[in-house]
């Protein structure tokens, strides 16, 4: 697909601390984009980054769905993601260390060799359905059961076709990244850090336990990944697991 340098009208949606502690410099997206090569398909959240590697420290991405996107061997440091929706895109060999999370969306996003060193893990940290339905089950447990991690490298920057934040996502006839799922995404973060693979099947069991969830469908997935470390050492896991028989 032909990408375009970004032309749609200005927004300030991007907020850069230089410093700690100084004020805030909100700069023009065009004029952010135009600086650091930042290109687009004609949908302005579907966001490819150049080969520059630039280093974007202190960023705010909040609010922003970037998914489809190519971040890979970014800097985001000390930046602020919050309900920032990054599924579908590609953070290998990224770095986020210092970054503030909450409220995200990973589902098949590959994380591998990214640095989430002190991390502020902020509650909650991911953005779960208000009601789990068949339909996100799928979505998010099973999508072709892939089980190759190596898989994660051929993630296609295409244009969203599904909307998780619908009430009972549609599964579209389009194969092309119907295998990447969240499972997918949490298995490539590495196990170096294990707080932040453990907060998020937290966050999503105890979900499962208050919505009371029928998440047979998925159980078996689900299982697969518990029965691994960290997962299968973490006490608070173990007990959602008794709760939900899985």
């Amino acid at each position: 697909m032909t990408q375009d340098k970004i032309s749609s009208s200005p927004q300030t949606i991007f907020s850069i601390n230089h410093k700690i502690g100084a004020v805030n410099l909100l700069i023009n997206i065009k004029e952010f984009f135009e600086k650091h090569q930042i290109l687009f398909r004609s949908n302005p959240y579907l966001f490819v980054m150049s080969d520059a590697n630039p280093a974007m420290e202190n960023i705010n991405l909040s609010g922003l769905r970037l998914r489809h996107s190519n971040f890979k061997n970014y800097n985001f440091s000390k930046s602020i993601l919050n309900r920032t929706d990054l599924s579908f895109s590609n953070f290998s060999n990224t770095d986020m260390t210092g970054s503030n999370l909450s409220l995200i969306n990973i589902i098949g996003t590959n994380f591998t060799k990214a640095k989430f060193d002190n991390i502020i893990i902020s509650s909650p940290l991911l953005w779960l359905p208000a009601k789990w339905t068949p339909g996100h089950l799928f979505y998010w447990f099973k999508r072709g059961n892939n089980t190759e991690k190596s898989a994660l490298y051929k993630i296609q920057h295409q244009h969203p076709r599904l909307d998780i934040y619908s009430s009972n996502p549609r599964i579209s006839n389009d194969k092309s990244d119907e295998r990447y799922n969240f499972l997918d995404a949490i298995s490539s973060i590495s196990d170096e850090y294990p707080l932040l693979k453990v907060t998020m099947m937290q966050e999503i069991l105890h979900s499962f336990i208050t919505q009371k969830t029928n998440i047979l469908e998925a159980k078996d997935n689900i299982a697969n990944l518990l029965n691994l470390p960290p997962y299968c050492i973490n006490s608070k896991i173990k007990r959602y697991r008794r709760q939900l028989c899985i």
